[in-house]
């Protein structure tokens, strides 16, 4: 390629010959660039004021290129986002959760927002680790429900779980491709243990690590999908149910899976059905919620 550009003739510049439009577009575009790194400068930094848009911009630029400070700047972003919901629902969930919470199924949301626990009045709780089961860290609190009762295991009751975060711990909000695939890295020492050998040993016995996590509702209870796309860059959910099926086929254990979505593409209803899950198509979602109602 070099040798290629030191063949080329002289580029001959002409400003004249550039499209005002084009430019127009990298001055906007300029300005709004800048706008935002000053807008993060003011949101993590003090006395701001002085600096210049390019200082700013140079601080952002720094940011990008230290990881420490890329993660600080994430949690700023993720603060953001827990912020942004409003105090009170939108909608009513309240009779569909009642339903679902006579059944004493748990319910995993990847929904940032406890709207859903809150609509029952369910408070947040922590299931403790028995002996080496997992510990509490508000970056994955994959062992924190919202219950309106205590339980001592993710299979004995209801309880509602939040797989990609919750607003109660911004830190733990699921936002892009590397944080997901930090939950990949994370569960996949989880669920395959040191070794090659130990791969998916004990999941359906409740003193493995995941034991107290909404994990082990993933390996040990049939699975009821709506309201979720489940689409190509949401890696680790895609991820988790091939770890199903592998560990469903490993030791002969029949878990049973159902997906329930409208407009499903046939490369999305070969990959669910590769799975063990049914596939059912419908137009809308109304009438499944209906359905719950008259059960």
């Amino acid at each position: 390629m070099l040798d290629f550009a030191f063949k080329l003739p002289p580029a001959k510049f002409d400003i004249n010959n550039i499209d005002r439009v084009q430019i127009d577009q990298f001055n906007n575009a300029n300005k709004e660039y800048l706008a935002t790194c000053r807008n993060i400068c003011t949101q993590n930094y003090e006395n701001t004021d002085s600096l210049s848009d390019q200082d700013c911009a140079q601080i952002v630029m720094g940011l990008f290129s230290n990881s420490a400070k890329q993660q600080i700047l994430k949690n700023s972003i993720k603060k953001n986002v827990a912020s942004r919901f409003p105090d009170k629902q939108k909608y009513n969930l309240s009779a569909l959760i009642t339903k679902i919470k006579e059944f004493e199924s748990p319910i995993l949301t990847t929904n940032f927002d406890v709207y859903i626990g809150k609509s029952i009045m369910a408070k947040r709780r922590i299931l403790s680790p028995n002996r080496k089961q997992y510990k509490f860290t508000d970056f994955y609190p994959w062992n924190v429900y919202y219950g309106t009762e205590e339980i001592e295991n993710p299979l004995d009751g209801f309880g509602i779980w939040h797989i990609n975060g919750l607003t109660d711990y911004p830190r733990s909000i699921r936002l892009g491709l590397s944080d997901y695939m930090g939950c990949v890295e994370r569960a996949r020492k989880m669920i395959q243990s040191n070794g090659f050998n130990e791969l998916f040993a004990g999941k359906n016995q409740y003193n493995w690590i995941g034991g107290n996590t909404w994990l082990h509702v993933i390996f040990n209870r049939d699975l009821f999908i709506f309201g979720l796309a489940l689409e190509e860059n949401e890696v680790f959910l895609r991820w988790l149910l091939i770890q199903r099926a592998k560990y469903g086929q490993m030791y002969n254990i029949r878990l049973k899976g159902w997906y329930i979505g409208n407009k499903i593409s046939d490369g999305k209803k070969f990959f669910l059905e590769q799975l063990g899950l049914d596939v059912i198509e419908i137009s809308d979602f109304n009438n499944l919620y209906q359905c719950f109602a008259e059960i």
